[in-house]
């Protein structure tokens, strides 16, 4: 199921998140920088009015997705993809094909004609998810995080080109 979070999800979220990018970017990520993530530390803060989505199953909060206009180009008719967790456990099952689905239909509602994310280069199983979900690497750029240099790729389509998944 898919829902909007609420402030007592934040704990809950914040687990999705760490155990997600721990079992994502082992490998990729310094060690270091993995091993200081918490649940606590993962959490947002504030559960936002608008632009969060979480994957419920069984009652249990196994992913979430946090989306808007994109940063780097808020005046276009662009939708950003900010971040999007599944616990480990629950990837192939359907929750980040969901998540993804419902993200898409909310930025349509909000008049996007496109969608843009970014995913590091050398998380293959994000690229061909995303892949997957119709989208094409149409960038590039280098971040930092923990103190490695790292390739992210960007990923964009129009949202009317997008296939129309099954109803969630």
């Amino acid at each position: 199921m898919i829902r909007l979070p609420a402030q007592n999800d934040l704990l809950s979220i914040g687990h999705v998140y760490c155990t997600a990018w721990k079992a994502a970017y082992h490998g990729i990520v310094p060690d270091d920088f993995l091993d200081h993530l918490s649940d606590e530390n993962c959490a947002p803060r504030s559960i936002p009015s608008k632009g969060a989505l979480i994957c419920e199953m069984d009652g249990i909060i196994v992913g979430a997705a946090s989306f808007g206009a994109r940063r780097d180009c808020p005046n276009e008719q662009t939708g950003e993809l900010y971040s999007i967790y599944v616990l480990p456990e629950c990837w192939r099952t359907g929750a980040g094909s969901a998540l993804f689905e419902a993200v898409r239909n909310e930025l349509r509602a909000d008049g996007y004609s496109s969608i843009f994310l970014w995913t590091l280069t050398e998380n293959s199983r994000a690229r061909r998810f995303y892949e997957k979900m119709g989208l094409t690497a149409v960038d590039s750029r280098t971040i930092t995080i923990g103190g490695r240099e790292l390739s992210e790729t960007g990923y964009a389509k129009t949202l009317t080109d997008l296939p129309d998944n099954q109803e969630i």
